[in-house]
């Protein structure tokens, strides 16, 4: 086998998995960029000057790590969780803080034996430049949080919040407008 020829899937998968596990053996607060280059040749689409402060879920089908693309001069912060049955899109200087997680995968309500069904419906969540996700807030699938936006600590997002808003609560709902 060249060089240049892709690996076999099964073993693609096996890279990966290492790669995040030595990621997330690095001690927390510590060697940021190094947790991202290993978190980049585990397939996820980082950019160089992104940091990651600890360890980071990435939840979802094998292979997904391809799905999180962060964006220059972001920041994620310890024990961040990313559902990733869909792209998870960080734009530029996005700061994730500890414990947020953003999911993609949900479920549509089937028939009495059972409410869930088991099938996925997958929904990107897309932060965009300069956003703010507060400790562990949760953004749910399909939300988009807006340029500059700011999530406060412990809140459960389900629809998009515009540019320059301040959300909180569960569900968070807009407190004000921030300045531009």
């Amino acid at each position: 086998m060249s060089a240049a020829a892709p690996l076999p899937m099964k073993r693609a998968l096996g890279w990966s998995a290492c790669c995040t596990s030595l990621a997330n053996a690095l001690p927390e607060w510590t060697l940021p960029h190094v947790r991202g280059w290993l978190l980049r040749a585990a397939g996820c689409r980082i950019a160089r000057n992104a940091s990651f402060l600890g360890a980071v879920a990435l939840v979802g089908p094998a292979g997904c790590a391809v799905q999180l693309e962060v964006g220059e001069g972001s920041i994620v912060g310890p024990r961040v969780t990313f559902g990733l049955d869909a792209p998870v899109v960080l734009g530029r200087n996005v700061s994730l803080s500890p414990g947020a997680t953003l999911y993609t995968g949900t479920h549509d309500v089937g028939r009495r034996r059972g409410r869930m069904d088991p099938r996925v419906v997958a929904r990107p969540v897309v932060v965009e430049d300069g956003a703010w996700v507060g400790m562990n807030a949760l953004v749910l699938p399909g939300v988009r949080i807006g340029a500059g936006a700011i999530v406060s600590a412990g809140a459960v997002v389900t629809s998009d919040v515009p540019p320059d808003t301040l959300v909180a609560g569960n569900p968070a709902t807009p407190i004000r407008t921030l300045p531009g």
